[in-house]
Parts: C-alpha cells; sequence; structure tokens
C-alpha cells in the first residue's frame, strides 16, 4: 500500500496507452456514463504485462460531487490465454470439417470420373480390335487408352486425398511421359 497509494492509476497502463490518453480516457467514460470496463494489457510493479479486466466507478459526496474513483483491476491472464487455445481449437475443427467435406466431394468426383475413363478405355480397346488392320485408327485409339490410364493416375491421387485409398507412390519417366503427350497432340 504504502508504494501505490499517492500514486496516480496510470502507472499500471503501458507506456503506449498512457501516450494515448486511455488513463484520462477511462476516467472520463466513468464520470460521463457511471462506469468504465475494459480489457487490456497492464504492468505489474515489476515490468512484467498481465492481462487485465479494469472497473473504473466514480464516487460522489453526499451532493453529488464528484470525489474520486474506485478501481478494480482484475488479472486475467489465464482465462484470456483459455479463450484463446479454444478459439484455436475450434478453427482447427472447423479447417478439418472443411477438409472432410471437400474429400467427400473430392472422393464422390473421382469415382464418377473413373466411371467415364473406364467407359471411353473399354470403347478405345473394342475400336482398336475392330480396326486392328488401320494403323491411324490403332494408333488413336492407344492414344485414347494412354489418355485414360492417366485420368485414372489422377483418379487414385484424388481418392487418395479423399482419403478413401491409400497412397501408392510410384516412379515416373518423364522424358517417356513427354513424348507420349507429344505424341498424343501430334495425332
Amino acid at each position: 500500500a504504502d508504494e501505490i497509494i499517492g500514486q496516480h492509476f496510470s502507472v499500471f497502463y503501458t507506456e503506449v496507452d498512457r501516450k494515448a490518453g486511455a488513463p484520462a480516457n477511462a476516467l472520463h467514460t466513468a464520470e460521463r456514463e457511471g462506469r468504465f470496463e475494459a480489457e487490456a494489457w497492464r504492468c505489474r510493479k515489476s515490468g512484467e504485462m498481465f492481462w487485465a479486466n479494469v472497473i473504473i466507478d466514480p464516487i460522489h459526496d453526499e451532493h453529488g460531487k464528484l470525489s474520486g474513483f474506485a478501481k478494480i483491476t482484475r488479472d486475467i491472464s489465464e482465462r484470456r490465454r483459455k479463450e484463446i487455445e479454444l478459439a484455436h481449437a475450434q478453427q482447427q475443427a472447423a479447417q478439418a470439417q472443411k477438409m472432410e467435406a471437400l474429400g467427400h466431394l473430392t472422393g464422390g468426383v473421382a469415382h464418377d470420373f473413373n466411371n467415364l475413363l473406364a467407359i471411353m478405355a473399354g470403347r478405345a480397346q473394342l475400336l482398336k480390335r475392330r480396326n486392328s488392320d488401320n494403323p491411324k485408327v490403332v494408333t488413336a485409339a492407344e492414344h485414347i487408352i494412354t489418355a485414360t490410364q492417366r485420368g485414372s493416375a489422377l483418379t487414385r491421387q484424388l481418392l487418395t486425398f479423399a482419403r478413401r485409398q491409400p497412397a501408392n507412390p510410384e516412379h515416373v519417366q518423364i522424358p517417356q511421359m513427354v513424348e507420349d503427350f507429344r505424341a498424343m497432340l501430334v495425332s
């Protein structure tokens, strides 16, 4: 008590808040509105910062004249830490729900796409067999089959993303893939 009595209550405010006039604004608000309440950083005697809930009430004498203020400061650092942790956990849960929904959507699209690819691949195989004497048709059918195989690989990646199928990484020959792609474009 002997260290603080007689000191201005602004000693508990941060330097930034003092320069911005926060202590005076708090008193004016308490006087004008009958009470001031806020949460903000405050300083301990040691200089350590803590998150505080501050209430300032005006005190009036028997004639209604302002005679001073009553101030209560509560350290709510732990509550604030828990609120921040809860908000972070809620944000992570919301993100997980979004990813789960995206996974379901991706899985559905991948299955539908895979069905279309199967039809295309089957028709290309049939076209190739029925026209085995026509090299241009055979080449075109082979390109279609190659494209459907690439589409199937993409579908597997989508299903992996959707967590509906385990990942099966494989080594690829980039030059061969480029050459195959170039052959499709030329045909």
